[in-house]
């Protein structure tokens, strides 16, 4: 299992990345990014499960931008329970206003 990840980190954060992957012996290599001078771009190679699971302990705690994890962002459909696999259709109440409908620009 040969998997790269991609972590966006700022200038003021990247020692705390650097220092842990230093300590876990884990390769990594570091890219500016191109429109934002205080961006980079860790890309950090995994080698097996549990290097894979520790880095994305340690990512989530310190609240590291994550990229490039490919299938696994992708939501699971969830069933109501009745095993036909449909989604169950939420009930309308009186007494709930009307969501505003969100623009993304």
């Amino acid at each position: 299992m040969e998997e790269k990840v991609t972590v966006l980190a700022k200038r003021k954060t990247t020692p705390l990345l650097f220092d842990y992957c230093m300590d876990q012996k884990i390769v990594f290599t570091v890219s500016p990014r191109p429109m934002i001078a205080d961006e980079f771009e860790i890309d950090i190679q995994l080698g097996n499960i549990k290097q894979a699971i520790a880095i994305g302990m340690f990512l989530k705690e310190n609240k590291y931008e994550v990229f490039g994890l490919g299938e696994y962002t992708k939501a699971k459909p969830v069933s109501n329970g009745n095993g036909n696999g449909k989604k169950a259709e939420p009930k309308e109440d009186a007494k709930a206003p009307e969501e505003a409908t969100l623009l993304n620009f």
